[in-house]
């Protein structure tokens, strides 16, 4: 078995969030949800959400150090 190791997340690892995120979602609320709705999960758009968040909470956390 592997190691594993939980750290706090980086910027170059959101598109994969994303991708698993969108993943979960789909095979999770299959049938629950509109296929429409899943189907409409638009990858880019969540990156650039994310990338966002990120960045924003990145820029409070210094504020906050200081």
């Amino acid at each position: 078995m592997e190691n594993i190791i939980i750290r706090n997340i980086e910027e170059k690892d959101i598109p994969n969030v994303v991708d698993i995120q969108i993943d979960g979602w789909k095979s999770a609320y299959k049938g629950i949800i509109d296929d429409n709705v899943l189907n409409s999960m638009n990858r880019d758009e969540r990156i650039k959400k994310r990338s966002n968040d990120y960045k924003e909470m990145s820029l409070k956390a210094k504020i906050e150090q200081k």
